[in-house]
């Protein structure tokens, strides 16, 4: 089987995740390649459709958001389940949604501005849904630990910490706007 990508793809995309906003001279520099060159890689993984986008990781805790999760085991019934997904997928709260098989069915984490909004969408989907979800259980996250990928490319990382110490700040409508357009940034 032919490797989709070499080393240097790998040292590219190792950077990019840690910076996506890296000037194209300096990684170059970094991978030992001109900029040309560079920018043809970062073309290429585009095309093959190993690089998707380019994300901006932001902290809503710093912006006034605290996090709900809640964990559901639900009954095998799938066009139930899919109109739940469809459902769920439209709340614009909704963080991350896993789908698995296990312990749970569906993991769902929230960023909401109090315990009470999480305890209401919670009650809200257990009675919209009452006939699909059996059990769920209900978290908070305290923090997030995250590191480099190092297993793109072998390097000592240091552990980076998220979603800690609420502070609530204001931003303006042209910061809002900035941060949504940074958020949302695809690779085409």
């Amino acid at each position: 089987m032919q490797e989709l990508i070499d080393k240097t793809d790998k040292r590219i995309l190792f950077e990019l995740n840690k910076n996506a906003r890296i000037p194209e001279v300096k990684l170059a520099k970094i991978i030992g390649k001109s900029k040309e060159s560079a920018r043809y890689r970062i073309k290429q993984l585009i095309d093959k459709k190993i690089i998707l986008g380019f994300t901006t990781w932001l902290d809503p805790v710093k912006l006034g958001f605290q996090t709900g999760k809640l964990y559901l085991n639900i009954a095998n019934l799938p066009e139930k389940k899919q109109k739940f997904l469809d459902y769920v997928k439209k709340d614009k709260r909704l963080f991350w949604l896993g789908v698995a098989e296990g312990a749970w069915n569906i993991g769902l984490t929230y960023f909401v501005k109090s315990n009470e909004e999480f305890f209401s969408l919670k009650n809200e989907l257990m009675t919209k849904f009452k006939d699909l979800i059996i059990e769920s259980k209900t978290a908070s996250i305290v923090g997030v630990y995250y590191h480099d990928k190092t297993f793109l490319h072998q390097a000592k990382t240091e552990w980076q910490e998220m979603f800690t110490n609420q502070t609530n700040l204001q931003l303006d409508k042209q910061s809002q706007e900035i941060l949504k357009l940074l958020m949302t940034s695809s690779a085409d």
